[in-house]
């Protein structure tokens, strides 16, 4: 085999990159658990809970497990990430998972219509968020550093 014709091999997602995707989408689910935990106990958020029959183990559970699979999917697709519209890409569809996730806490079961367009709105703003962080990370690595 011809050594020019190698595939790059750091191009491909590692382990350590997919686990640390991950562990970032576990600690924004984390965040997202908080902020329930807090409504649950200063708010409204028990009665919610229950009128939506979940309760509150349950709802952190989807959003740790929401946030886990997302952060996997950007971890395995890191690569595509590579170009602006890839990045808009993986970031579409890392959202899906997660805000299905979000949406069954929020959204009452009975209702497959509202449930179906938070995941769309969550997997556009996936969409659009990621095209803008690559923009962004393009945008500093630009930048001259200090004199």
């Amino acid at each position: 085999m011809d050594p020019s014709r190698k595939v790059k091999t750091e191009s491909w997602p590692s382990w350590t990159r997919i686990a640390s995707c991950v562990a970032y989408g576990i600690g924004l689910a984390f965040l997202y658990s908080v902020w329930a935990v807090l409504i649950t106990v200063f708010g409204r958020g028990a009665e919610t809970l229950a009128s939506i029959g979940i309760s509150l183990k349950q709802l952190i559970a989807s959003y740790l497990g929401g946030g886990a699979i997302g952060g996997a999917v950007v971890g395995l697709a890191w690569p595509v990430t590579r170009w602006r519209l890839g990045a808009g890409v993986v970031g579409y569809v890392a959202a899906i998972p997660a805000f299905a996730m979000i949406s069954k806490g929020l959204v009452n079961a009975r209702e497959p219509g509202a449930f179906w367009f938070v995941v769309l709105i969550g997997s556009l703003v996936g969409f659009f968020a990621a095209m803008w962080i690559w923009s962004d990370e393009r945008r500093q690595r630009q930048r001259p550093g200090p004199p």
